[in-house]
């Protein structure tokens, strides 16, 4: 009787250890995929923010040579704050020279 007792009580710490194990991977797994899932939001709000100031640039200043040349430089920028920064010093830029000058500071 004794080693019935062992045997029921190393199978259920092997019961235990087996399922504090999958509880691990799921916790594993969940925090990985809401880490993809909040990278992707981060990328499609990045980008969002990047077509909003390229268009805010073009419709300011035009669109020329100078604009198209600002506007290719945001798209090395990822950061959302960063293009956030640039729309509001864009408002005060008298002159495309004088925002690209900004832009390089960020890029």
């Amino acid at each position: 009787m004794n080693s019935l007792k062992d045997v029921s009580k190393t199978g259920g710490e092997l019961a235990m250890t087996t399922a504090e194990k999958l509880i691990q991977q799921g916790m594993q797994q969940g925090m990985q995929q809401g880490m993809q899932q909040g990278m992707q939001k981060g990328r499609q709000e990045g980008m969002q923010k990047g077509i909003e100031l390229s268009i805010a640039i073009f419709e300011k200043f035009g669109q020329t040579s100078d604009t198209v040349k600002a506007v290719s430089k945001i798209k090395y920028i990822y950061d959302p704050e960063i293009i956030t920064k640039l729309m509001k010093q864009l408002k005060t830029c008298s002159s495309i020279k004088d925002f690209e000058k900004i832009i390089m500071l960020y890029s």
